[in-house]
């Protein structure tokens, strides 16, 4: 007979049923080899005809690999509600949190995840996709294919899977593996939209982005990034390093508010119980240490490295601006016009490398990357 898997009552009904009918023995299902009440079934009727359904065993456990969000995670709460509320109340099935390296989109992700386990409790994919290199990689480490992405995915339902000899193989075997399951992928650091626009899972899943680049999906529903506020800011500095005291709201401006930042000072300061606080501000007064202090130089080479050589050029070019500036004051530093300016901005948008005010029409950069895009002119 046939078994609609899709119907919960159906499948209930059936269930023992069937495989009492295939045996003698009801304490062991033949060549399953698992007892009875724990024989874990799927259901394949052949294509057209109304024959006897085949029953395979799966072994396979549920996966479960997200890491859990940082333990000193504060802030963003507007952003988790607007998240977790665009799946449970509109159902969206695509999240993107976006921004400049360092942000926290990582946290931000794995906290949103760790809420929305319990509707998605098939099981919970989490994947690095390298699309920039992180503190930890290794030097040659270069961004995850979608063939690999979706190898990882297949193995962690069927470990035993054989791999995949082309891409047209490989999507089928992805898609019915997440079809009709309740799946969460969190999908980590994706370098673009071609990267991860084939990963798209079957309705029912949910796939949860993190990345620099501001691309989008069918049915993305995005998050971009700020900087922490200065109360939250502060309250993370003395999460981890309470004997900056009251020295944190200086120390938070000095690392801009940015998530990374905040952490790598404060950890400096958790593991040096003899240095002084008013010691490791003045430190920080120098623009080349601060880059160093705050451990963001990485990610915003990193960035860098993502740019074309003229577009590259062109940001290090705006650390000329103190402050903020409109398109043709950078159409002059730049010594074009006001149009390709335009355009050329809206592509340092895209990779998180400028900000837009859309209320005052004037963009900005974040003072840490002010100082690396400065070093870098130096250098040059």
């Amino acid at each position: 007979p046939y078994i609609d898997l899709t119907d919960e009552a159906s499948f209930e009904d059936n269930y023992v049923d069937l495989l009492r009918s295939l045996t003698d023995q009801h304490e062991q299902a033949p060549s399953l080899g698992v007892p009875l009440e724990l024989s874990p079934i799927r259901i394949a009727p052949l294509r057209g005809l109304m024959q006897p359904s085949v029953v395979v065993a799966s072994t396979a456990a549920v996966p479960k690999q997200l890491p859990l969000p940082p333990a000193d995670f504060v802030g963003r709460k507007f952003e988790t509600i607007r998240l977790v509320n665009a799946v449970r109340q509109t159902g969206a099935t695509v999240l993107g949190v976006r921004g400049i390296g360092g942000i926290g989109k990582t946290a931000l992700a794995l906290a949103v995840a760790d809420i929305l386990t319990t509707d998605f409790p098939v099981g919970q994919i989490y994947l690095d996709l390298k699309g920039a290199q992180h503190r930890d990689d290794s030097p040659d480490i270069s961004p995850l294919t979608t063939a690999e992405a979706m190898d990882h995915v297949i193995r962690s339902f069927n470990p035993a899977t054989a791999t995949a000899t082309n891409d047209a193989e490989r999507e089928g075997l992805y898609r019915t593996i997440l079809n009709g399951k309740r799946v969460l992928l969190l999908l980590d650091n994706a370098l673009n939209a071609q990267q991860v626009e084939r990963l798209t899972p079957p309705a029912g899943c949910l796939m949860i982005l993190t990345g620099r680049e501001h691309f989008t999906l069918p049915g993305i529903f995005a998050e971009d990034l700020p900087v922490l506020d200065p109360e939250e800011a502060r309250e993370l500095l003395l999460k981890i390093a309470p004997n900056v005291g009251e020295y944190a709201i200086k120390l938070a401006k000095l690392c801009g508010y940015l998530p990374e930042a905040l952490r790598t000072a404060a950890s400096a300061l958790a593991s040096a119980p003899n240095l002084d606080p008013v010691e490791f501000l003045y430190r920080m007064n120098s623009a080349r240490r601060r880059l160093a202090l705050t451990g963001v130089e990485l990610s915003l080479a990193t960035s860098s490295e993502l740019l074309s050589e003229q577009l590259r050029d062109r940001w290090l070019q705006l650390g000329v601006f103190p402050g903020t500036f409109d398109q043709f004051a950078a159409a002059a530093v730049w010594q074009t016009s006001n149009r390709d300016a335009k355009n050329t901005l809206a592509s340092l948008l895209r990779y998180s490398l400028v900000e837009f005010d859309s209320r005052r029409d004037r963009y900005y950069v974040h003072d840490l990357v002010r100082d690396f895009t400065l070093s870098r002119l130096d250098e040059s």
